[in-house]
């Protein structure tokens, strides 16, 4: 997983990909099972009420969750993201440095 995080950070912008959701974080939207794809716009042009995959430090699986806010921390631009079937919004703030991919489309799994 590890090594799929650094080839997604390395494509160049604009590059789209693919990846199987492995949870029910995001549900009713995204399942588990379902295959998202996500496209490499710049961090700038995210938006609340985007949907994005990110990578923290020091947890092994990339997320994906909607974005609920935008902040500025100094010149950094943050991110309060939330998954849809979550309760509250996630403790942590993702920087570009985490982020990997705008969710541009859903398919369906098989469950």
């Amino acid at each position: 997983i590890l090594h799929e995080i650094s080839r997604i950070r390395s494509l160049p912008p604009n590059a789209v990909m693919s990846a199987t959701v492995q949870s029910e974080s995001m549900s009713n939207l995204i399942r588990k099972g379902d295959t998202i794809i996500m496209k490499k716009i710049p961090f700038s042009a995210i938006r609340r009420g985007d949907i994005v995959a990110f990578s923290l430090p020091n947890f092994p699986l990339p997320m994906v969750h909607r974005v609920a806010e935008t902040s500025r921390w100094n010149t950094k631009k943050l991110l309060l993201t939330k998954g849809d079937a979550s309760v509250g919004y996630d403790a942590w703030r993702v920087e570009e440095t985490h982020y990997l991919g705008k969710v541009i489309e859903v398919k369906r799994g098989t469950d």
